[in-house]
This record gives C-alpha cells, structure tokens and sequence, in this order.
C-alpha cells in the first residue's frame, strides 16, 4: 500500500517490495511524490 511504498523508500528498506508496490500501481507512487520514482532508482 502506500504507506508501505513510502514508508520503504524513507527507510531504504528491501527494494523488491517496494518494486512490487509500485509494479502493482506506479501511478500511486507518482501522484504521491514524483521524486521517489527517481530516488527508488
């Protein structure tokens, strides 16, 4: 979900998961912080 998206992305957790949040909806994570798609990266 996205508070487990954004969540992963502050803490630097396990890619994968936040990889499968974002496969799932990648629109979800860009209307909440564009940025994140890049820094993710």
């Amino acid at each position: 979900g996205r508070v487990v998206s954004l969540m992963a992305f502050d803490l630097g957790a396990d890619e994968r998961i936040v990889g499968l949040d974002v496969l799932a909806d990648p629109r979800r994570l860009a209307e909440l912080d564009p940025g994140a798609l890049a820094a993710g990266r």
